[in-house]
């Protein structure tokens, strides 16, 4: 592991209407915004920030998912949108893969608006804010880099895809 950088706090914060994890610099690099995976939370990715290389001076965001999903018997994960696991069991069960590319996931509006105004509590311009995710969390940050008229200094998909 590497070690941290000095001058770097984490805390949890509102910000919108969203939770989230930020690991604040004291440096003037980009803002980093990573968003977790289906039943996950914003703990999930926090470590991508000690690993990483990132320009120095990077603050870290990691937002929690708006929706309680169940992960397991009296287990509870975040989610961005609903998934529609009797459709993705029957897919499975043919052998096909779910294109995801034609389908507006329930949810999905409403956790793209909460992304947006946690993005402008920022209060960085978008040409200093990298966004990104793992799975779920991917195809927000693709839906949210390809629907806004804002040019975001990065993009990051880790296993996501179209939406």
């Amino acid at each position: 592991m590497r070690p941290k950088e000095a001058n770097v706090a984490e805390s949890m914060r509102k910000m919108g209407s969203l939770d989230v994890v930020e690991v604040k610099s004291s440096g003037r690099g980009p803002c980093i915004v990573l968003f977790h995976g289906y039943g996950a939370d914003c703990y999930d990715l926090t470590p991508l920030c000690r690993e990483l290389k990132a320009p120095k001076g990077s603050s870290w965001y990691f937002p929690n998912g708006p929706i309680q999903v169940p992960i397991g018997p009296g287990f509870m994960g975040r989610a961005w949108f609903h998934i529609d696991m009797a459709a993705l069991e029957q897919a499975m069960r043919m052998g096909k893969h779910r294109d995801l590319s034609k389908i507006q996931p329930s949810g999905l509006d409403k956790s793209k608006l909460a992304a947006h105004e946690f993005l402008t509590t920022l209060g960085r311009e978008p040409g200093d804010i990298i966004i990104g995710g793992f799975s779920q969390g991917a195809m927000l940050a693709t839906e949210i880099a390809l629907s806004s008229t804002t040019n975001y200094r990065g993009l990051v998909i880790l296993s996501g895809s179209v939406i």
